[in-house]
């Protein structure tokens, strides 16, 4: 077996600290407002998102996830805080590490089932793509989080000095990056596929509540992905060994995260995601049962 890389060699345990976390570089104090200026971002759309969820002013499966991505975000952003403050712990080190990795695997599972659900009306078209297309990306998105929980001990072992576990680390970090990075881009087939049927009128009139709606629906989900595909092309592009500064890590990869929760967070989806009321599906031209009585009708 071929023994470790020379370039690992010399390292000494503050360089082999800094290649190891792979974003930004080892968090210095000079890392701490800004830091801290996130981190109360997050914590401002952590109690948007428990209001709209309280008030029920959003789809709970969708923002629960979301909610869970903003905690491990803050936590990530709470432990590099605490490095550049001087802790060194692996403990501190595995909590930034997983947090980083949790966090957007939620807010993907989050975009895949509110694609799944806004683009209800075009299932007709393709069953697949409209319909079981979230379905894939919950298991791909599952199978990336267990592979990540089985990481952990390679990654304590690396950050211990072991460099074999710190080859393999980096290997798994690359293969995970750039697979989400193919699954925000076939996320954005399912959005240009759903706006030309749009375009064409191919969809379901009877759950459409307006083409108004649509597109406001159509532009928050595409906003999204578009925030998630910069996301992770930065942090393909980051696994694969080019170096970015701290303002490239602040502005490529938590500047577009913040935005994508915020769209998820601030929006009204509850009124976007709404059934179509018995007027609006009249409006639409949908065809309507005629044996029932107006408050009663179901579509054909």
């Amino acid at each position: 077996m071929a023994g470790p890389s020379p370039r690992y060699v010399t390292m000494s345990r503050k360089e082999f600290l800094t290649s190891l976390n792979l974003l930004g570089g080892l968090p210095y104090p000079i890392d701490k407002l800004p830091s801290t200026i996130f981190l109360l971002v997050y914590i401002g759309l952590l109690v948007a998102t428990i209001y709209r969820l309280t008030r029920r002013q959003s789809p709970a499966s969708i923002h629960v996830r979301v909610l869970l991505a903003i905690v491990c975000r803050a936590v990530a952003l709470g432990c590099r805080i605490a490095i550049a403050g001087g802790h060194r712990g692996a403990d501190v080190w595995s909590a930034q590490e997983m947090m980083w990795i949790w966090s957007p695997l939620l807010l993907f599972s989050a975009l895949a089932s509110l694609t799944e659900r806004a683009f209800r009306p075009y299932r007709s078209v393709s069953p697949f793509l409209f319909k079981h297309f979230a379905t894939v990306i919950h298991l791909l998105v599952a199978a990336i989080g267990v592979w990540s929980v089985l990481g952990v001990t390679s990654l304590r072992k690396a950050i211990n000095g072991n460099i074999s576990s710190y080859d393999r680390l980096l290997t798994m970090k690359k293969i995970g990056a750039w697979t989400l990075f193919g699954a925000v881009c076939l996320n954005g087939v399912v959005i240009l596929t759903a706006f030309v049927c749009f375009q064409r009128r191919k969809y379901n009139l009877s759950v459409v509540k307006s083409r108004k709606t649509e597109r406001c629906k159509m532009a928050g989900v595409a906003c999204i992905t578009v925030l998630l595909f910069i996301k992770f092309m930065f942090k393909g592009v980051r696994r694969s060994g080019v170096q970015v500064s701290r303002a490239g890590f602040y502005a490529g990869w938590l500047l577009p995260d913040i935005i994508a929760v915020a769209t998820f967070a601030l929006l009204p989806w509850h009124r976007l995601l709404a059934e179509p009321t018995y007027e609006e599906q009249q409006a639409n031209g949908a065809p309507i049962d005629p044996q029932c009585p107006p408050c009663l009708r179901l579509v054909v």
